[in-house]
């Protein structure tokens, strides 16, 4: 029978953490690049001819990035800023999604201390997200 305490049990468990919240980093990078490249080129393929005044479906002026309440009704009309909005979002969430698979992991280690630790961390970032 294998002793889970075993030193080469617990490096074991500590390299495929890592894999695993490496992945996270990559799949979280990697959809965000894909999102802002899609959001940028569906508001190429939008925009209005060279010297019109840019606007959106309504005629008003596009100022800005579109507002969150409004991202999903935006990401249903294609309207290339709120993917790009998407994007950043994504790339935003990706280190405090870490966090979290992290905690996941320490739990599934039993480490107690560190599952406590990476929980704090999890708070703090998702207050000051709420905060702003």
């Amino acid at each position: 029978m294998s002793d889970d305490t075993s030193p080469g049990s617990q490096e074991r468990k500590v390299r495929a953490l890592e894999r695993v919240v490496s992945q996270v980093l990559r799949l979280g990078v990697l959809t965000s690049f894909v999102l802002v490249v899609a959001g940028t080129l569906m508001t190429f393929l939008q925009a209005p001819p060279p010297g019109a005044e840019p606007a959106n479906a309504n005629g008003t002026i596009l100022t800005a990035a579109p507002a969150l309440s409004n991202l999903p009704r935006d990401l249903a009309r294609f309207s290339g800023p709120a993917w790009i909005a998407l994007g950043l979002l994504v790339l935003i969430l990706t280190p405090v999604m870490r966090v979290a698979v992290s905690a996941v992991g320490f739990a599934f280690q039993k480490d107690r201390l560190y599952v406590g630790i990476t929980l704090v961390v999890l708070a703090v970032l998702i207050a000051s997200f709420l905060m702003g």
